[in-house]
């Protein structure tokens, strides 16, 4: 399932949406291969772009809580690593060709994404709009 990108997604931080659009264009393409049915080479390059970009984006956003003093940041870095889990078990299951690995795996990204950016980040956009 496609993630459409709309203005509700973003949070109003010029570098944390425009990573969140990246990583929805990178699951899209993730989505894109998988009904495509492309090779398991290609479909592991693409998971581990997304892997890769949201590494880069948690550091940028982890840096941001601390700068501002975030109250919530433990909590918040907290649902980073689980992500990191849960992807790191699904790259085996993605690896191994077990059935149904790539439409579980978008699934999930799909829903930590809404999950992840509607509540968690927009508090923090909410804490960063109150120290200007």
């Amino acid at each position: 399932m496609r993630i459409p990108w709309s203005e509700e997604m973003m949070i109003g931080h010029l570098l944390l949406d425009s990573d969140h659009e990246h990583i929805v264009a990178l699951v899209n393409e993730l989505n894109d291969t998988v009904s495509n049915c492309a090779n398991r080479g290609l479909l592991v390059n693409k998971y581990c772009q997304i892997i890769d970009c949201l590494g880069e984006h948690f550091t940028r956003e982890e840096h941001i809580m601390i700068s501002s003093k975030y109250p919530e940041a433990d909590c918040h870095r907290k649902a980073h690593w689980y992500l990191f889990d849960q992807l790191t078990k699904m790259t085996y299951l993605l690896e191994s060709n077990a059935p149904m690995a790539e439409k579980n795996i978008i699934t999930f990204l799909n829903e930590w994404f809404f999950q992840h950016v509607m509540i968690s980040d927009k508090k923090l956009a909410a804490h960063l709009l109150g120290q200007q």
